[in-house]
């Protein structure tokens, strides 16, 4: 049988996490807008059924605190007016729901 192999920084992030909550400590969690252009919900970005349809809507979403725009795999078309916050993070090619 072969020993359970796990990649370093991963074995030292989860040791780092569990050593903070061990000293009472708690890393923030970074609140995700979700954008999908297909997404058919509320539009508000607190899920992918509920995706903002359009990078404007996600930006100005994540404006409220989030860090973090997941975006669903598609083309995008971000206007020049769009200024998203210091720090916010937009990852893509998500498959969604």
């Amino acid at each position: 049988m072969k020993p359970n192999r796990y990649h370093p920084s991963l074995l030292f992030r989860a040791g780092t996490a569990a050593l903070l909550a061990t000293l009472g400590l708690v890393l923030p969690s970074l609140a995700v807008t979700y954008l999908k252009a297909s997404a058919t919900g509320a539009g508000s970005g607190v899920s992918w059924t509920d995706a903002c349809t359009n990078v404007a809507a996600a930006v100005t979403a994540a404006a409220a605190g989030d860090r973090l725009i997941y975006a669903a795999g598609g083309l995008y078309v971000i206007p020049a007016t769009v200024q998203p916050a210091d720090g916010l993070a937009i990852y893509g090619g998500f498959t969604g729901p």
